[in-house]
């Protein structure tokens, strides 16, 4: 297995993690794919696994896969305030993007696309999308095996 997405993809398949139905996103929810998991390393297929895991609804974004818009985060863009005007024109195209799914939420498994998103939704006053990492919602939504359960003592 190359990566971590690829490894929590066959936990979720084999029954080895489970999710709590209860847990599962409701909401409409899309994909956000990372340049370096999907471009990269063509991980698309097992992001879109792990979403069907933990989402109720979920909602392509077009284009997508290796084919996605940019976050407006790529190579660290993020960090960089010299070309902020410029990285927010761009991100209006995914923002645009991401309005065009009717989702109501924006899951990344990637840290610089979640600071972008977040980014973006400050500039252009988003209030009615969420965002998130993937790696929280997977710990939140997990079950935990009774064996193996923390007890506060």
């Amino acid at each position: 297995m190359k990566d971590g997405l690829e490894w929590v993809a066959h936990v979720l398949r084999t029954g080895k993690l489970k999710i709590n139905p209860e847990k599962k996103l409701k909401m409409p929810c899309t994909l956000q794919d990372a340049c370096n998991y999907v471009r990269n390393d063509g991980l698309g297929r097992y992001t879109r696994e792990i979403m069907s895991y933990i989402a109720e609804d979920f909602r392509e974004m077009d284009p997508h896969n290796e084919h996605n818009f940019c976050c407006g985060g790529g190579g660290g863009m993020n960090g960089i305030g010299r070309y902020r005007k410029e990285r927010n024109v761009g991100l209006k195209n995914k923002l645009d993007q991401i309005r065009a799914t009717g989702a109501e939420m924006v899951v990344t498994p990637c840290h610089n696309c979640w600071d972008a998103i977040r980014d973006m939704m400050e500039v252009y006053d988003e209030h009615n999308i969420k965002w998130s990492f993937l790696k929280p919602l997977l710990i939140n939504m997990m079950e935990i095996p009774p064996n193996i359960e923390h007890v506060e003592s």
